[in-house]
């Protein structure tokens, strides 16, 4: 029997945080009656190997950012009939064994052969006990694929302030597909880059500098006339407001105006700094956020009103971390962008990963007075929410009191309840019914995969315990259980501090639904 079994993945990339939800296949090996500790034990293996792979690739990457083709004599043609093949449309794709007809490309994927082996060998040396008939990263060959694109030296030039020179070049963007594996366990990722080919390197690397100078100083002179200041009237949510719809958006209707063609995505050209106003959602949560810290063990309406939270809520989340300029609250204060793959007319720029300054920081604000307004609508919420049901809190325990027909409800959806799947199938679907029911967004996910689960019914109610093991670090996991609204908010759990024993997994946390 096979079966998918979602982990999850954290890696920094270019400097911020991303989220990566991976498949991972598994044979009979992995039935459900095996030891729950030890499949978990080899999510985590495999999740180290992922984390290593991504942090070793691009690192060796960037000391491949450009070619000389005048090293490769013999492809000095073949460079020319891809820039004619460019003039005419907009990219060229190779796939697999085209790739390998052109010298300077076949070298660019043996080199980076080289270093998947070393890598790999690293790996093996780390778990010599696993691998005989497989290595841990297995190169995916016939599905590379490089995207040629024109570089448009012609226009560049236009925006330079150096006389013209003679120079030739393409971009390649590639992505190269390959396997993780670990014992049962395989995981298909890929990774993407840039590459610059050109007859004149040394003219390149002016190029590129000049473009940085230029795009620095196209940013300073438009936001001079807003006298760098973006202020916020569409009123939208404070975390809502974000580089996509504020900054890069003037930027890229400039450039627009201007006919100068760019290229960008998600993970490129990054403005620093945007503040967050919310509890801690993917930190490790302590005491300290949660309501043990300004209502105390139990269930007391008294203490637990939009009024109090909000108290809470403002001190722990935003005071001394959000700034202020005079009626408004500061979403960012931009001082630098990392490039990236951004590219202007098919160029990247040279250092794409280093943070480039802006000459004069930009501030992103938003009214306090709408901001204050939609924090205490959000405080009001939640504390509707937690009456509603009655949450009692507990060091390390939840409880829902609810009412027949919820729990009749409720009881419904864990019909499906299994110990081996993941935590969203087997308590998912209960929180997506009691957000939707209060209005709220609700925010489930798990930081890492080692943790299981049981349930345990009774006539009238029913429990959840969770497992935890601790981490390389020593740090338990924790699982993202919170509400949202207004696109701030509010976790359910606590998270343990630190301990001394690694070694095993500890019961940790509970949740109960109960009749009332």
């Amino acid at each position: 029997m096979k079966r998918l079994i979602t982990i999850f993945s954290i890696f920094s990339m270019s400097g911020s945080l991303s989220l990566t939800a991976i498949s991972c296949s598994t044979n009979e090996k992995y039935s459900d009656d095996d030891n729950m500790i030890t499949l978990n034990q080899d999510f985590e293996t495999i999740n180290t190997i992922i984390e290593q792979a991504k942090k070793r690739l691009p690192a060796w990457l960037e000391t491949k950012t450009k070619i000389d083709i005048n090293t490769y004599p013999n492809e000095l043609s073949a460079l020319q009939k891809f820039i004619i093949e460019l003039e005419k449309k907009n990219e060229l794709m190779l796939v697999g064994d085209e790739i390998y007809q052109w010298n300077f490309l076949k070298q660019l994927i043996t080199d980076f052969k080289k270093e998947l082996n070393i890598i790999n060998q690293e790996i093996i040396n780390q778990y010599a006990n696993y691998y005989y008939n497989i290595v841990p990263l297995s190169l995916d060959e016939k599905n590379i694929r490089l995207t040629l694109k024109l570089v448009n030296f012609d226009k560049l030039e236009k925006l330079m302030v150096s006389k013209k020179q003679t120079i030739k070049g393409i971009t390649i963007k590639f992505n190269i597909p390959y396997e993780v594996s670990f014992k049962e366990l395989k995981v298909r990722d890929s990774i993407n880059s840039l590459v610059v080919v050109s007859n004149n390197i040394l003219a390149l690397n002016n190029i590129q500098k000049e473009l940085e100078n230029y795009f620095v100083t196209f940013i300073d002179n438009l936001f001079g006339k807003y006298k760098y200041q973006i202020i916020e009237k569409l009123k939208r949510n404070f975390n809502n407001i974000h580089q996509s719809n504020t900054i890069w958006q003037i930027i890229a209707e400039e450039l627009r105006l201007r006919n100068i063609n760019f290229i960008t995505n998600d993970h490129s050209l990054i403005f620093n700094t945007f503040y967050s106003i919310d509890a801690p959602t993917w930190n490790f949560k302590k005491e300290e956020d949660s309501v043990l810290a300004w209502a105390g063990e139990g269930y007391d309406p008294t203490k637990l009103t939009a009024e109090n939270f909000l108290k809470f809520y403002e001190q722990k989340y935003i005071k001394n971390k959000i700034p202020t300029e005079n009626n408004y609250y500061v979403r960012a204060n931009i001082t630098s962008f990392i490039p990236n793959d951004f590219m202007i007319e098919n160029l990247p720029f040279n250092n794409k990963t280093s943070a480039v300054t802006l000459k004069t920081p930009i501030k992103v604000l938003a009214s306090k007075q709408y901001i204050n307004n939609q924090l205490f609508d959000f405080a009001k919420k939640i504390m509707d929410f937690w009456n509603y049901y009655k949450i009692e809190t507990y060091n390390n325990k939840i409880i829902f009191n609810v009412t027949k027909t919820d729990f009749i409800m409720l009881s419904e959806k864990i019909s499906n309840f299994q110990p081996s799947a993941s935590f969203f199938d087997n308590i998912g679907a209960i929180f997506r019914y009691l957000s939707e029911k209060h209005d709220l967004k609700l925010l489930l996910n798990s930081i890492t995969s080692n943790g299981w689960m049981n349930l345990t019914n009774y006539s009238n109610s029913f429990v959840f315990n969770f497992f935890w093991r601790p981490d390389a670090h020593n740090c338990y996991p924790q699982l993202v259980l919170s509400f949202a609204y207004n696109s701030f908010s509010y976790g359910l759990f606590v998270n343990p501090v630190p301990v001394d024993n690694k070694t095993g997994y500890v019961f940790l946390q509970t949740i109960e639904f109960k009749i009332v």
